[in-house]
């Protein structure tokens, strides 16, 4: 007797189990649980409370469809699978880009940046006091800055500065009257952001009680170069448009560095080659992949440094010595060769067609002769689109071994 003549209930709750059972077992199952209603319907249906009955019948199929759902044969290579995937890498990092979002406050720094004031005159410089002995850029001591007054002739206005904590935690600015006219800020108490700093509100700096060290800003002298200027001034001087600039310096030495010693290592991986063997338009996923996910992970380490405030000033006073950066350039390597290790081993192992992780790797021939028959490792991409050899001797090359479209699924 047809499907469609058994009752409506029954078969609501046999399309509801269905939807529980994998695709691929979906057919048989759908089959095998339709003869058997039928087969139940055709026998019993004159007896009393037959479509009761059916019903009981029909509900034994959603245990059994949760059952294949959840098999602990079939879950964790589906888990292994799912893993491989190129969607689980997406996800990661989306993961990772999430984390930074909610350690930083919702990226609190990058909004801060985007929203800051803008200072391009090149006349606006900073001027900071450099240790000998450490290579850290401190502020001008303040006796330097008072004897100014009496010799000093690069500067057309300078003014000093000093940040401090209140009762309640927040940052406060102590600024002389001319601070704001020089940095070309309304003298209104508004938010303003410099040196990335954001103070709450600012006060009045008073010259009887100044600290050892202070933040001076200034506006050199038209014709005055940055060079005479520190002949003069006794101190360092660097114009502010160059703090933006110093910062994508920084990072960018960083990658540089992370990326010629990920080089060294990478040319010489025959595995990762074989990818490149044959036409470009049967790989070109491969590498798009690579280029794209090693691009998204490298752009979360600079996102996450930037959110962390490393090195975009690496003073109060948002100067920069070359020692102090030469030190902290091997964080920022490291962190960066990381990202570019983990690309790189992850990628090594992927199918060139689908991006899939390969999988059931297998040693092929006997180690102890290895000089009349190659040995190595073959891994297999879970779609069946080919396989990766990776010979465990130099006497052979890798080679990715492309199979027939009898072995591939379309998964």
């Amino acid at each position: 007797m047809p499907v469609r003549k058994i009752p409506f209930e029954s078969r609501v709750i046999l399309a509801l189990a269905a939807a529980l059972v994998p695709s691929r077992q979906r057919s048989p199952w759908q089959e095998r649980w339709r003869s058997r209603s039928e087969a139940w319907w055709i026998y019993n249906r004159d007896l009393p409370g037959a479509r009761i009955g059916l019903l009981r019948e029909a509900a034994n199929a959603c245990p059994d469809a949760l059952w294949r759902r959840l098999n602990r044969d079939e879950a964790p290579r589906r888990l292994h699978l799912a893993v491989g995937s190129p969607l689980f890498v997406g996800g990661v990092l989306l993961c990772v880009l999430g984390a930074i979002g909610l350690l930083s406050g919702g990226f609190r720094e990058t909004r801060a940046m985007l929203t800051d004031q803008r200072t391009d005159n090149p006349r606006l410089v900073i001027l900071s006091n450099h240790s000998a002995l450490t290579g850290y850029a401190w502020g001008v001591p303040s006796s330097r800055f008072t004897a100014w007054a009496h010799y000093q002739k690069s500067l057309e206005s300078y003014a000093a500065y000093s940040w401090a904590i209140d009762s309640k935690g927040r940052v406060l600015a102590r600024v002389e009257p001319q601070f704001f006219r020089i940095l070309g800020i309304p003298p209104n108490g508004c938010a303003f952001r410099f040196v990335s700093v954001r103070p709450a509100y600012s006060v009045p700096l008073d010259r009887a009680k100044l600290p050892r060290q202070l933040g001076v800003v200034g506006l050199l002298r038209p014709g005055v170069s940055v060079e005479r200027a520190e002949h003069d001034l006794g101190v360092g001087v660097m114009p502010v448009s160059r703090l933006a600039w110093g910062t994508l310096g920084f990072y960018s030495a960083g990658l540089c560095l992370a990326l010629s010693v990920a080089l060294f290592r990478v040319i010489f991986d025959r595995a990762f080659w074989a990818h490149a063997a044959g036409r470009f338009r049967k790989s070109w996923r491969f590498w798009a992949f690579f280029a794209v996910k090693t691009a998204v992970a490298v752009a979360l380490v600079a996102w996450a440094g930037i959110e962390a405030r490393f090195g975009i000033t690496l003073t109060t006073t948002g100067a920069r010595d070359p020692l102090v950066l030469m030190l902290a350039t091997w964080p920022l390597l490291l962190a960066f060769g990381g990202a570019l290790l983990w690309s790189w081993l992850d990628q090594r192992l992927r199918c060139r067609s689908c991006n899939r992780r390969l999988d059931l790797p297998v040693h092929m021939g006997v180690i102890g002769a290895s000089l009349f028959d190659p040995t190595g490792i073959e891994s297999v991409c879970p779609a069946g689109h080919g396989a990766l050899y990776e010979p465990d001797t130099e006497m052979s090359d890798a080679a990715w071994i492309t199979l027939d479209e009898f072995f591939s699924t379309r998964r």
